[in-house]
């Protein structure tokens, strides 16, 4: 979930094996044991490994420093010690009671406020292709281009409206097809976002709580609807029912039979869409004990007892109703759910290709046809979680009959995407090796078998499911077309995506149809009936990151004088978006430094002195804002960044975001934690892991 490590080492490999077509792979983790997640630069370190034929590598293995003082550990550990580091720091056991949310946001606005005014410097388009940042640190070249904080949903109508739901930063509009974008939900009390949906009368749900069970999602306090979404912005007002849904996350939102159904992280619930007053009315729980108010609500696994992922509606028949449940890690209580004789009941048997057994049952996205001919659905499986290192991803099915309880069909595998244009295969993963994390489906409105998947990547189908094309790969490194020239925004090769799928939506503008994608990097969109290159990536992806929709999650930020330029520069680490950098003469941000930033040093006499963490204190150093020629190059004299983490990164022993600070009297004098305490002297003029004691 999080961008790439050094393209220094997928280069070192492409040296190695002589193959045009090896990449460095995922922006996003592969899962450990226990399904937690982390941010990664590249899995080019695991692809190295592979290559030199050391065997599969299983979640608790762990790589050798590749000498250069980054991130050397593999995914699994990071993923799993990352999560759980950040929750010792955040959770007390057992789960908030509904109203707790409430009281502590009615407690926070009736404290006093002071004055001042503050200015947002951040409000400007962020290049992640910024060719003066072109080296083998960042990620530029790539092809993602302008870039935002995660986006977790999205929702779009046929008039050019289109809704963007961030993880942390609230819920945009744009009333022209994507861009100009305006905040909606300013004054919730949550600004994560679960869940959009436009209903049949053209009103938008928001469920908040960001459902994607990664470490840094936060929870929501409800499920609000905006009627005028045209002119209107959320408040406490429009939040549908009571406070039962406080204090859950909410994966997805179906309407069906007059009611709304929302899949929370505790059960399935369910309320009318006509009179929104009333309590939300629990359908389903698998185990209640741990619901707020059960006797094991207390017990430290209570979070994980009663996850629900997505409700699918049988368009014939609204009564009946097919539930996926499951944390995504694997539970004896994860399946299909449908009533039987009025009793809720998992489906052992008949539902065709699709699994019914707990072990291959996890993260589930449910599409339907709008003709209601075809029902889709993406299966994650708790086992490959477990046991494969290649993907998560159990299958991609369809269900011919329309119907939700099948029989299904599986049209797609990890195997079989990756063969069709993947950017991830060479890299030793497959596609899907975080569907726990990456899931998005929806179908054309206008055609039933044409359809768009989304996992790390994007996929497409116009034949229900026979042929797929990855139409935005995980990035453009290892293609024939890609280009290091810095003349060359992204080489020959265009523009695709930023990795990490989590929402999509179809709409149109000016009468043309659009596929919008919400991701690691922001929102994207294309012509749903786009046009593809001979591998089948799309040539026709535009980000929609102008600079007004601004949700950048960042970790830390540094600040000092541009000596250059007069002002300040601007840096600062962030989610999946690298290190951004701002100078007080840019008119665009540009970034340095990819994968997930952690903290950040800078000297306040020269903004262009800058220390930048990734994760387990892979620390680098700057003193020129990291400006270069666009050239990988180990002549010393080019040479604008150094690597100089301390020996605890090598063997992994820090912490995820690992703590770094300069002496406040001395700023030549840092000191670092991880399982040592590590002090340095040199400052700015350290040049290598070696100068820590």
């Amino acid at each position: 979930m999080s961008a790439p490590t050094r393209k220094r080492r997928w280069l070192t490999i492409c040296a190695i094996t002589a193959s045009a077509a090896l990449v460095a792979i995922p922006a996003g983790a592969a899962s450990g044991p226990d399904g937690t997640p982390f941010g990664a630069r590249t899995l080019a370190q695991l692809a190295a490994e592979r290559a030199q034929s050391v065997g599969a590598i299983t979640p608790k293995a762990k790589a050798e420093d590749d000498g250069g003082g980054g991130d050397d550990g593999n995914e699994a550990d990071e993923i799993a010690e990352g999560a759980d580091q950040y929750a010792e720091a955040r959770t007390s056991p057992g789960i908030v009671a509904p109203g707790a949310y409430g009281a502590a946001w009615q407690s926070l606005t009736d404290l006093r406020s002071t004055g001042g005014s503050w200015r947002n410097v951040t409000d400007l388009p962020y290049n992640s292709d910024d060719a003066r940042y072109r080296d083998y640190d960042s990620n530029s070249s790539g092809g993602s281009g302008n870039v935002t904080g995660r986006m977790a949903a999205m929702a779009a109508a046929d008039d050019g409206y289109v809704y963007a739901g961030s993880a942390g930063g609230g819920v945009w509009r744009s009333h022209t097809g994507g861009g100009r974008w305006q905040p909606i939900s300013d004054k919730l009390s949550s600004q994560s976002t679960g869940a959009l949906a436009l209903d049949d009368g053209g009103r938008l749900w928001l469920g908040t709580g960001e459902a994607t069970t990664n470490a840094d999602a936060y929870l929501g306090s409800g499920v609000y609807v905006l009627s005028d979404p045209h002119h209107g912005t959320f408040s406490a007002r429009s939040r549908v029912g009571g406070d039962e849904l406080e204090s859950t996350t909410i994966h997805e939102l179906r309407f069906g039979g007059g009611r709304v159904w929302a899949a929370t992280s505790e059960g399935v619930w369910s309320h009318s869409t006509k009179k929104l007053s009333g309590a939300w009315k629990l359908e389903f729980a698998p185990n209640p004990d741990y619901l707020p108010g059960g006797s094991l609500a207390s017990d430290a696994s209570a979070a994980y007892k009663n996850i629900a992922n997505d409700i699918a509606i049988d368009p014939k028949d609204p009564s009946k109703v097919v539930l996926a449940v499951g944390w995504r890690s694997g539970d004896d209580y994860n399946g299909f759910y449908t009533k039987v004789n009025g009793t809720w009941t998992r489906i052992t048997s008949g539902l065709g290709d699709l699994p019914a057994d707990a072990d291959n049952v996890g993260n589930v996205t449910f599409a339907r046809s709008a003709d209601g001919s075809r029902y889709y659905a993406i299966d994650q499986s708790p086992e490959q979680l477990n046991t494969n290192p290649d993907s998560g991803l159990e299958g991609i099915y369809v269900s011919k009959s329309g119907s939700p309880t099948g029989p299904w069909t599986q049209i797609a595998d990890y195997k079989g995407l990756a063969a069709d244009g993947s950017a991830l295969t060479s890299s030793g993963y497959m596609p899907g090796v975080q569907a726990w994390y990456n899931q998005f489906l929806t179908v054309d409105p206008a055609n039933a078998e044409h359809v768009y998947a989304g996992l790390e990547e994007v996929y497409e189908t116009k034949d229900g499911g026979s042929n797929w094309s990855t139409v935005g790969p995980y990035w453009n490194f290892g293609f024939s077309c890609w280009s290091i020239d810095p003349a060359k925004q992204t080489g020959d090769c265009n523009q695709t995506t930023h990795s990490d799928q989590h929402g999509v939506a179809i709409g149109s503008y000016h009468g043309k149809s659009f596929v919008y994608v919400g991701n690691d990097g922001g929102a994207y969109k294309r012509p749903v009936n786009g046009s593809q290159d001979a591998s089948g990536h799309a040539t026709d992806w535009t980000s929609l990151n102008d600079g007004t929709i601004d949700t950048l999650q960042y970790y830390s930020v540094g600040v000092g004088k541009d000596l250059a330029h007069g002002g300040v520069s601007v840096t600062g680490g962030l989610q999946d978006n690298g290190q951004s950098v701002l100078r007080s003469n840019d008119t665009v941000m540009g970034s340095n430094f990819g994968g997930d930033g952690g903290d950040t040093l800078t000297d306040p006499a020269n903004g262009c002195n800058i220390a930048e963490e990734y994760v387990y204190l892979a620390i680098q150093i700057t003193q020129n804002c990291a400006v270069n020629d666009g050239s990988w190059t180990t002549d010393s004299s080019k040479i604008t960044s150094y690597n100089v983490a301390p020996a605890d990164n090598a063997t992994s022993e820090a912490r995820f975001i690992a703590p770094l600070a300069a002496d406040a009297k001395n700023s030549s004098t840092w000191i670092a934690g991880g399982r040592h305490i590590w002090v340095q002297t040199h400052g700015y003029a350290i040049r290598s892991g070696d100068e820590w004691t």
